[in-house]
């Protein structure tokens, strides 16, 4: 197997990543009048593409169809990633980033959110950058992995290589996800 792992001097891409920064729309779009506002709102909230259409479809394809006039405390913790999601969508991108996108959900549902993540990329053919510790959903949704140790790329290839790795560090990873 060919070493996987980025060499000093390499080229390098440097990203910065705020925490949770996709799915924490969800509670930045519910969070102006928690209470007040509806899911529909919350997802047209910061566009000018308010069409009622545009908001039913987009909760649709996050698997929220009719939900529109819920209110924030009717809904689950992965309704309200799927909401943060949809929000996203309105603005039809080509990337959509997505932050630990399983954290603190339930096995159930973080394979539900990794199937999402997946029918999204085929549905809408975006390219998904997914940021995560799940190695479990690592071997769900990623076509390629980068590993990121002390600062640095690490470790670029399949998720198979990295899963099946020797090397000491990868190993200690792994060991620490409860893979």
């Amino acid at each position: 197997m060919p070493d996987s792992r980025v060499k000093p001097g390499g080229s390098r891409m440097a990203v910065r990543l705020a925490a949770s920064l996709l799915f924490a729309a969800a509670q930045a779009a519910l969070a102006v009048e928690p209470e007040l506002s509806a899911v529909g709102a919350a997802v047209a909230t910061g566009s000018d593409l308010l069409e009622t259409s545009i908001v039913a479809e987009k909760l649709e394809l996050v698997g929220l169809d009719g939900l529109e006039s819920r209110y924030p405390s009717e809904l689950s913790g992965g309704m309200k990633k799927r909401v943060g999601l949809a929000r996203a969508l309105v603005s039809n991108p080509n990337y959509i980033l997505y932050d630990e996108p399983t954290t603190g959900l339930d096995p159930i549902m973080s394979d539900s959110i990794d199937n999402l993540i997946m029918d999204l990329g085929t549905k809408l053919n975006v390219t998904s950058v997914v940021v995560t510790h799940d190695m479990y959903s690592v071997k769900n949704v990623a076509d390629n992995v980068a590993m990121i140790h002390d600062g640095k790329m690490y470790f670029v290839g399949k998720p198979q290589d990295l899963l099946t790795s020797d090397d000491p560090v990868i190993i200690d990873f792994i060991k620490r996800t409860g893979v």
